[in-house]
């Protein structure tokens, strides 16, 4: 659950401090608007190669891997000075979102079959990563400066990366699967169906905590 929940913070940084860096970069609704979208398409589409990955190699060597990517665009952001390489960061900050399907990957090996939803319920928690920022973010920003909300979420990454890779030991996996069967599951219409669910669901949380505040401010 800390895995998604440091990486969900990161995902969603932009959300709570939009009328600060529509304001820095003198930016309009649609490019505010524009994004706040751009790390939610990538962390939506590149959580399925990233979950392949986890299955294959290991969950706890993608997770090291993934958060040690996501220092770029935090390091990046509070340091750019054009929207153009902001959208950037903000399009490399959205791998943060695969962290979800990395721990789901991860949390379901140690539970039998009858107890998946319980495994995907923990692993889920970890979405209070947004209420958090959401909360915290913007006093950080207030108190100490936009760079330091940065920097806290940088030391956060970096601490909960430390504690995962010292304490949590590595899933079983199955080198010899290839991606054909990875993706197998394609060609069943309950993966359409559910999707189709998750889209409505998991889409209307992230859509309502991204543009909340827009609206709000705006």
């Amino acid at each position: 659950m800390s895995g998604p929940f440091a990486c969900f913070m990161s995902w969603s940084n932009f959300a709570p401090l939009a009328a600060q860096v529509g304001t820095m970069f003198h930016l309009s609704v649609a490019s505010r608007t524009l994004l706040l979208a751009t790390p939610v398409l990538l962390g939506s589409i590149a959580r399925i190669p990233v979950g392949i990955l986890s299955d294959k190699y290991g969950g706890k060597k993608v997770y090291i891997i993934l958060m040690i990517f996501i220092l770029i665009p935090l390091f990046m952001i509070p340091r750019v000075h054009s929207f153009g390489m902001l959208l950037f960061a903000a399009l490399l900050v959205g791998m943060a979102g695969t962290s979800f399907a990395v721990g789901v990957s991860y949390a379901s090996v140690w539970f039998p079959k009858e107890q998946q939803g319980l495994a995907l319920g923990i692993v889920s928690m970890g979405n209070m990563g947004n209420a958090v920022a959401a909360l915290t973010l913007p006093y950080i920003s207030k108190s100490h400066g936009f760079t330091a909300v940065y920097n806290f979420l940088m030391i956060l990454t970096v601490v909960i990366g430390v504690i995962f890779a010292i304490f949590c030991k590595e899933m079983p996996t199955n080198p010899n699967k290839t991606m054909g069967e990875a993706l197998s599951v394609a060609k069943e219409s309950s993966t359409w169906y559910l999707s189709l669910f998750y889209f409505l669901t998991f889409g209307l949380f992230v859509d309502f905590t991204n543009l909340t505040p827009l609206f709000l401010t705006g």
